[in-house]
């Protein structure tokens, strides 16, 4: 009668892990001290992004009330510069008149 089953030296288990088993252990021990420290990592990256959001916030807030401001500048001097333009046809065309009327006596008179 032959043996079905081979002595077990003749098959040996394969290494997976070769380091030390103390430092095994070790970091093995300090996975839920890593968890929490991963937690709280986060929760401070939460909080940075909320403080993050609400200055974009108010950053947003100050350049819509400067964009609102720069506008009514912005129409005010188109104001002013239309009543001086008008201003100055007004008087370019009493100019022009007043040049008309000066020709038009010295053709006369000659």
């Amino acid at each position: 009668m032959k043996p079905k089953f081979k002595p077990p030296g003749t098959k040996r288990l394969k290494l997976e892990y070769d380091g030390l088993l103390s430092s095994f252990a070790f970091k093995f021990n300090l996975r839920r001290y890593t968890m929490a420290e991963l937690r709280g990592r986060m929760e401070a990256a939460e909080r940075d992004a909320a403080d993050s959001r609400a200055q974009v916030m108010r950053v947003e807030g100050a350049a819509a009330a400067a964009a609102a401001g720069a506008r009514e500048s912005f129409e005010q001097v188109q104001q002013r510069v239309g009543a001086e333009q008008g201003g100055d046809a007004r008087r370019l065309d009493a100019l022009s008149s007043e040049a008309g009327a000066y020709t038009r006596s010295r053709q006369s008179s000659t």
